[in-house]
C-alpha cells in the first residue's frame, strides 16, 4: 500500500452516468490483484472531506483501470477532472482474490459491478473454464461488453427491459445457467439486493461476492465498513472486500 500522485491518462464517458478514467501510478499497479481497490482524494479542499473508495478494473505496468459511477458530490467532481490532471491514491487496498486452477468459474455483474470482475476475468482465464453474465437494466447501461467478448465467448447479457440480450434480472439468469450447466465457483458484484437474492438461491457451489460499500479510512482505522462475517464483525476494507457469499450477514 502506497500514497502517491497518479495523472489522468485517459477519461472516457461509457454511459450516460458511468465513466473510465486509465490513471498513471506504477507504484499501485504494479501490485494491484483482482479484488483490490483504490482510495481516491477527489479535491485539494476539505470538500468532499472523504477519499472515494474505486475498485479496479485492469492494471498494466505503469496505469490502473477505473470505472466510476456518478452517483454523488464526490464523483461528479471527480469526472470534471481532465486528461493530465493530477490525483492523489491511496492503494492498493483490500484482499485481493484467490485465483483458482481448474475450475469452471463464472462471473455474475450488475451493472457497475461489472468493471471489478474484468480484472479478475482476466487473471481467470490462465488455467480456469470462463462464463459471465452481464446484466443491466437497459441497452445503454451496458458496459464491457467488448473487452469480455476478448476472453470468452460464454456471455449472458440480460436486461430488465429486454432491450438487449434476454429479458430478466442477474438472479433470474444465475438460476438458470445453473441448472443445465457445470460451473463449480461463483464470483458476484453488483448491488446488496443482487447479492441478497444470490444468497437466497441457497446454491450448492461456492459463491463470492465483492463487497461494495462507502468507506470512510480505507485502511480499518475507523470501522465505517463493518460487515458480519460469521455472527463476528469484520471490516471490508481490510477484510474483504471479497467474502464468502454464505457467511456474510446483508440485512437479509
Amino acid at each position: 500500500m502506497v500514497y502517491t500522485q497518479g495523472v489522468i491518462k485517459e477519461k472516457i464517458l461509457l454511459t450516460s452516468e458511468v465513466y473510465s478514467l486509465w490513471i498513471f501510478a506504477p507504484e499501485i499497479s504494479q501490485e494491484a490483484q483482482p479484488g483490490q481497490f483504490v482510495n481516491i482524494r477527489v479535491t485539494g479542499g476539505y470538500e468532499p472531506f472523504l477519499n472515494r473508495p474505486i475498485s479496479i478494473a485492469d492494471a498494466g505496468s505503469n496505469c490502473i483501470y477505473t470505472v466510476i459511477k456518478i452517483v454523488g458530490r464526490g464523483t461528479e467532481i471527480l469526472y470534471h477532472r481532465r486528461i493530465g490532471d493530477k490525483i492523489d491514491l491511496l492503494g492498493p487496498l483490500g484482499k485481493p482474490v484467490k485465483i483458482p486452477q481448474g475450475r469452471k468459474a463464472l462471473l455474475v455483474g450488475g451493472g457497475v459491478g461489472i468493471a471489478p470482475l474484468y480484472f479478475l476475468a482476466k487473471h481467470l482465464t490462465g488455467g480456469n473454464e470462463l462464463g459471465a453474465i452481464l446484466a443491466v437494466r437497459k441497452k445503454k447501461d451496458l458496459i464491457l461488453k467488448k473487452e469480455y467478448l476478448k476472453l470468452t465467448k460464454d456471455i449472458h447479457i440480460t436486461t430488465e427491459d429486454g432491450s438487449l440480450g434476454s429479458k430478466g434480472t442477474a438472479v433470474s439468469t444465475l438460476r438458470r445457467l445453473v441448472r443445465k450447466a457445470s460451473y463449480n465457483i461463483i464470483y458476484a458484484c453488483g448491488p446488496r439486493a443482487m447479492l441478497t437474492a444470490i444468497k437466497q438461491l441457497h446454491l450448492k457451489i461456492p459463491v463470492y461476492a465483492f463487497v461494495e460499500d462507502f468507506l470512510g479510512c480505507g485502511c480499518g482505522i475507523c470501522l465505517g465498513c463493518a460487515l458480519k462475517v460469521n455472527g463476528e464483525y469484520r471490516r471490508i476494507c481490510i477484510d474483504g472486500p471479497v467474502f464468502d457469499l454464505r457467511r456474510i450477514q446483508l440485512g437479509d
